[in-house]
């Protein structure tokens, strides 16, 4: 960590810029337990003093990163960002004189993504995928509305919601965009950190309890889903494994 904050600090200073000590933080993954207060104390070659508070989560270009395992706080606060995003948005979504043809592109192309911005890498549990399908539904009820019914207005099914939207639900999509990540990963070369994550298992000891689901065993499950063999080498190839991608979209949603 020292060497790298040196390097850092020389290289900054080579085009004019310094570190920003109060504005720098630093996360650790360790079993060693989080004490708040904590600060990393590193002296450059030059004599200068940093002194890096250690924190258990950060915001990074959109994503909350975390200290312990899980996405459930990163879905509360991309599905918060959504719902400001339809409360924008409200007036159009209601108004009937915008067809629901429009209206579902706004959803797909200017609501779903915020909300799924950064789920390549997710590894979800039932109660989130839940949550986020949940979301999903009331989005498209306020774009199809209700049914009239034997003279009485009516909630749509959850069915009736999907044979109306006609696309994959928004976790066919996630689960896609988790193989289309893994397929880009693949392709890398083997120097690549990425690559190096996805192909040699991290050390440290087993915890207590049951463990949880890591993220590539979660691909490799729905890859397996769509009785995909050799996926490895499919993936190399681009444009074939694009066109697998696709097709999962419509055929891993819950």
């Amino acid at each position: 960590m020292q060497e790298l904050v040196k390097k850092l600090d020389t290289a900054a200073k080579m085009m004019g810029l310094e570190i920003n000590e109060a504005k720098t933080k630093y996360m650790t993954w360790t079993e060693e337990e989080f004490c708040q207060g904590r600060y990393l104390k590193i002296k450059t070659d030059d004599g200068k003093q940093y002194n890096f508070e250690e924190v258990d989560r950060f915001k990074y270009l959109g994503t909350i990163f975390k200290r312990q395992p899980g996405v459930s706080e990163e879905i509360n606060s991309r599905i918060t960002a959504g719902n400001r995003c339809i409360g924008a948005l409200n007036a159009v979504l209601k108004n009937k004189g915008i067809s629901r043809k429009l209206k579902m592109r706004i959803y797909k192309t200017v609501i779903r993504p915020i909300v799924i911005f950064g789920s390549e890498v997710w590894t979800l549990r039932k109660e989130e995928v839940q949550r986020i399908e949940i979301w999903e539904r009331k989005v498209l009820r306020k774009i199809f509305g209700g049914k009239i019914q034997d003279g009485r207005w009516e909630r749509r099914t959850n069915r009736e919601i999907y044979d109306l939207f006609k696309e994959p639900n928004i976790i066919g999509i996630v689960r896609a965009q988790r193989m289309r990540w893994i397929g880009h990963v693949v392709r890398m070369k083997d120097h690549r950190i990425p690559k190096m994550v996805l192909i040699h298992e991290i050390g440290g000891g087993k915890r207590l309890g049951r463990p949880r689901q890591r993220w590539k065993k979660a691909v490799e499950d729905d890859i397996r889903k769509l009785n995909i063999g050799n996926w490895k080498e499919k993936a190399k190839d681009r444009k074939e494994w694009k066109k697998i991608v696709d097709q999962a979209m419509g055929q891993l949603g819950s």
